[in-house]
């Protein structure tokens, strides 16, 4: 259900290291329009979502040395040297970024997915089978077949754009959110993504070198804040590189997860940068759920409030976080009802998930997927005292949950990077859902009024 919890529960039952955050839906009543969906994508190798723009969509890796800080604070001496680039002889912090950017290509499947992706989910799946069901067979065939809607090194659209920075959640890669990603270029956005080596999911270096993940939570936050700052102070170099295409009087952020709380730390301690507005996934943890004076939208999940039980203070176990919620602030709901969202008695089965996020929403319809669903079901009752929570990525029509999450971004950062104006973002006072199943928030205000 969320893999901070999975990872830190299970080392303590298993002494078994889960690395990731996968999970399912169920399929058992699809609609017809659903299994068509599923189908096209089967047909095409790619499980992901299709872009809903005009653009096509390139993308090019680019590697950063951060000599400020040396040696590295994940480096350990005779244990990891490998982990760093060997021209980098004071083990100094190496970030990998990858570009996305509008280009004139097709809008088709056209490079393979992220292969340390791939890599990654296959080990957790692994780990899980291992435990609870070690005579099972996994199949990755298709999932290793699976092709992004990407190109590398495709031609640029001469145009200037604007720019959002993305921070991945914890043990998660950049390229595990190109459901939201992908379709925000296509129509007319740069996104530069920011993989924070030993704290992102697997991460290729330029020597193809496999970074895995060695994070906590005394080095999450401060080493992914200081990364997305020396990222944000490289946006001109990395313009000069791309041709001048960004338009930098129209910077955004974005971050999902502990990634959000990176982004949420930058901009709540430095008023130096020149942010225009921000998007938190699903994270409740401060200084996330204060107010922000530049406009900024809280996404939820349904299982943000049941899972944030697991962080609260001095051990309560019904906490609900409150959100200040400021003018041009607003706060989103991936749930057909508030009850959905606060109700901490609520064990599920949840409408969406913390993973709902990522890429995994659309690619649990895979048949690996589909076989990991029963194992999901058993972890989770030895994670969650035996409640049966439900589908890994919730009861939700994954492609309809995707296109709700990709609505409110193109919306949110079209009212305040392209000033095309449309509620609920616009100051009409009409604060009303934009797409059907979600609930919406506008400041100013405090949500919930109450805790429970």
């Amino acid at each position: 259900m969320h893999k901070k919890f999975g990872t830190l529960v299970l080392t303590t039952i298993l002494s078994l290291t889960i690395n990731g955050c996968v999970g399912n839906n169920n399929t058992t009543n699809q609609s017809a329009n659903q299994n068509s969906q599923i189908n096209s994508l089967n047909e095409q190798n790619s499980y992901l979502a299709k872009p809903t723009g005009n653009y096509g969509v390139g993308f090019q890796d680019f590697h950063f040395q951060d000599n400020n800080r040396c040696p590295d604070i994940f480096y350990k001496s005779k244990v990891n040297e490998s982990d760093f680039s060997s021209e980098n002889i004071n083990y100094c912090r190496e970030i990998m970024v990858r570009i996305y950017y509008p280009s004139d290509t097709p809008i088709e499947v056209n490079s393979p997915y992220y292969y340390p992706q791939i890599l990654y989910t296959e080990d957790f799946f692994k780990k899980i089978v291992a435990y609870i069901s070690p005579q099972t067979k996994l199949n990755f065939t298709n999932f290793e077949l699976t092709k992004s809607y990407t190109e590398n090194n495709a031609n640029f659209v001469k145009s200037k754009f604007p720019v959002i920075i993305f921070s991945p959640g914890s043990q998660n890669s950049v390229q595990d959110y190109e459901n939201t990603i992908v379709d925000l270029v296509s129509h007319g956005y740069v996104v530069i993504g920011v993989n924070s080596l030993f704290l992102s999911g697997y991460t290729e270096l330029p020597n193809h070198h496999i970074i895995e993940y060695a994070g906590n939570d005394d080095t999450e936050f401060t080493q992914r804040s200081k990364d997305i700052e020396y990222i944000y102070n490289q946006i001109n170099y990395i313009n000069s590189k791309l041709g001048n295409v960004f338009d930098t009087s129209k910077i955004g952020m974005m971050g999902h997860s502990d990634g959000a709380n990176g982004i949420a730390q930058v901009l709540s301690t430095d008023s130096l940068y020149k942010v225009s507005a921000a998007i938190a996934m699903d994270t409740d943890v401060k200084p996330n759920y204060e107010s922000f004076s530049i406009p900024f939208m809280h996404m939820l999940s349904g299982t943000r409030y049941w899972t944030g039980k697991y962080g609260a203070p001095s051990g309560r176990i019904d906490y609900t976080p409150q959100y200040i919620i400021a003018k041009n602030n607003y706060l989103v709901g991936i749930v057909p009802t508030v009850d959905e969202l606060i109700n901490p008695s609520q064990h599920g089965p949840f409408y969406t998930t913390h993973g709902s996020f990522t890429n995994d929403e659309t690619l649990q319809y895979l048949d690996v997927y589909q076989t990991m669903q029963p194992m999901y079901d058993a972890l989770n009752k030895i994670i969650f005292d035996g409640n049966n929570v439900g589908p890994e990525w919730g009861t939700g029509n994954g492609f309809k949950v995707t296109n709700n999450i990709n609505t409110y971004v193109r919306a949110f950062f079209d009212n305040y990077l392209k000033n095309k104006y449309k509620p609920p973002f616009d100051n009409t006072n009409k604060c009303n859902p934009i797409t059907s199943d979600t609930i919406v928030v506008c400041g100013s205000t405090i949500f919930p009024s109450k805790l429970k």
